[in-house]
């Protein structure tokens, strides 16, 4: 099943899910990985309409990404996010959802410029 098909599943199962009797803790938590899966959605959907081979691509490096490395020791080097050419350890911080909105594309990439340059101070 590939990644597309997967969200869309999940995403099914949470809308079911959501509308049962909840407490209000819980209902919040799925209200947020709805919000999380319905992101992947559109990502992935715009990935492939730009049909995205490399990672290399301008379109993939926009994009905030996760990557898991679960023999690493130290659990604060388990999860690396890379923007663009950054890379930064998660350190456990709550990242939060930013609403989402249309930019002109001069200001895309000045927001992937920000943590390449960040990087690159270190």
């Amino acid at each position: 099943m590939c990644i597309r098909d997967r969200t869309i599943k999940t995403l099914v199962i949470l809308a079911d899910r959501v509308l049962t009797n909840l407490t209000k803790n819980i209902r919040q938590k799925y209200e947020q990985l709805i919000t999380d899966f319905v992101h992947q959605r559109d990502v992935t959907r715009q990935l492939m309409a730009a049909e995205v081979t490399d990672v290399k691509d301008f379109t993939c490096l926009y994009h905030m990404r996760f990557y898991w490395f679960p023999k690493e020791a130290d659990p604060l080097k388990k999860l690396h996010i890379k923007m663009a050419q950054g890379n930064f350890n998660y350190g456990f911080e709550y990242l939060g959802v930013c609403l989402l909105y249309t930019s002109p594309s001069p200001r895309d990439r000045q927001k992937t410029r920000m943590p390449s340059s960040a990087c690159k101070k270190k």
